[in-house]
């Protein structure tokens, strides 16, 4: 069946969502975080795509983009091509990163981009993993601050300046839902905390060492968390039938 055509904005504002596949986690740690933003920042720059706001969660990305010369594909092949290319190098992984097609959403008026600009910021404290203002991996500093990837003055002078954004920052957005289906993603965020947490970095190694004896003690803690072998699968990498064995156990 052929791709349904995707829409073109005409203000040129889009919402995009980028997710790994299989909905596994596209971040080991900060320095794949770090390397994300800055492979974002020279495509958005070689595709003259101006970013407006940004998220970077465990298993997906969420970007508000201003791509006047139609729907942003070519930026996000880009992207996807270079971040794959250096994570499955440095993180020995192999095959493909993302999720063979991103979603994006047509942005038409002031409204619904800052309204966008809200769900992008919003999405750690929806998924119980952190504060809007204080979560390290969104753009919500370089409005507050100086401004390093985004464009931040066209919403500022939507919102009056600093001090707007800030108070629209604190409300909701209420039925505003572009990717309903990312809801699950969300949860995945939140697991992939609890598992940290409750592991500790001992904990998170033993799941990729070599006893098998103690990953699948590591993982019947998180099935006694309340995780779907599914779930655990996902966040952690390991075949699911493996996952399934362990919680059998």
């Amino acid at each position: 069946m052929p791709r349904t055509a995707r829409v073109q904005s005409a203000s040129g504002n889009y919402h995009v969502m980028l997710r790994g596949v299989g909905r596994r986690i596209i971040f080991e740690d900060d320095a794949d975080r770090r390397a994300f933003l800055g492979v974002l920042a020279r495509c958005a720059k070689e595709c003259e795509v101006d970013l407006i706001a940004y998220c970077l969660m465990s298993n997906h990305v969420h970007l508000a983009l201003d791509n006047r010369e139609g729907v942003p594909s070519r930026l996000m092949r880009r992207i996807g091509t270079s971040y794959a290319m250096r994570f499955n190098r440095l993180n020995d992984h192999v095959g493909h990163v993302f999720q063979g097609r991103f979603k994006s959403v047509p942005v038409e008026s002031n409204e619904q981009l800052l309204e966008t600009v809200r769900y992008v910021h919003r999405n750690p404290a929806e998924a119980e993993i952190g504060q809007v203002d204080t979560y390290a991996w969104s753009s919500y500093g370089e409005y507050v601050g100086r401004p390093q990837i985004c464009k931040t003055d066209g919403v500022l002078d939507l919102l009056d300046g600093v001090d707007g954004f800030v108070e629209y920052m604190r409300g909701r957005n209420g039925d505003f839902d572009p990717f309903p289906e990312a809801r699950a993603l969300l949860l995945d965020d939140k697991a992939l905390a609890i598992a940290r947490e409750v592991l500790g970095e001992q904990g998170m190694r033993e799941l990729e060492g070599d006893s098998r004896s103690a990953r699948d003690r590591c993982l019947r803690i998180l099935r006694d968390k309340g995780m779907s072998a599914r779930q655990v699968s996902r966040i952690t990498g390991i075949g699911r039938s493996i996952v399934t064995a362990a919680f059998r156990g």
